[in-house]
């Protein structure tokens, strides 16, 4: 039986596995991110140490197994004033391990309840490769509705990739 799953906020020492699960998620995976391996390896452990420190309009949460970090995403509220209504889901990630367990869904619905705690948040957007219908279709059972699809938003390796938008209103 798998071990039991915590969710929490990400601090400063947890900057080395975040950094470890970034990277590897993007070289797993690359056709789900905006960035690459490439561009994320070259960044020092105080990038990473930013990211990993929440404040009240921006955190990574982790998924956490026998303390180790085993699945994260990122939560962050629109900085331009008139769009602090709004909030961003990025980097969803669960290690091959402990995928098929729901770690996604924990994760997602986590981050919902944080922006849902941002001062002014009301929406929440993500985006998703086209074809990932596995995410695409968690995020229409959290309820995201698609609002839009960009064409060719990602070039990976040569591949064209579109993405879906998609939008959860909160209240």
């Amino acid at each position: 039986m798998p071990s039991p799953i915590q969710i929490r906020l990400l601090a400063a020492p947890d900057t080395p596995a975040l950094r470890n699960l970034r990277l590897a998620a993007l070289a797993e995976t690359p056709r789900a991110f905006g960035s690459s391996v490439e561009e994320e390896e070259s960044l020092g452990l105080d990038h990473f140490l930013r990211l990993a420190e929440a404040d009240e309009r921006r955190a990574i949460l982790g998924a956490f197994a026998e303390g180790h970090m085993v699945g994260m995403t990122g939560i962050s509220q629109y900085d331009k004033l008139k769009a602090r209504h709004k909030a961003f889901i990025w980097g969803v990630y669960v290690g091959p391990e402990r995928r098929g367990q729901g770690l996604a869904r924990q994760l997602l619905q986590a981050a919902l309840a944080r922006a849902a705690a941002m001062p002014g948040v009301r929406r929440v957007h993500l985006t998703a490769a086209a074809d990932n219908t596995a995410a695409i279709a968690l995020y229409t059972a959290l309820g995201f509705v698609e609002y839009g699809r960009e064409p060719e938003s990602l070039c990976v390796n040569g591949e064209m990739i579109d993405e879906v938008l998609m939008s959860c209103l909160l209240r």
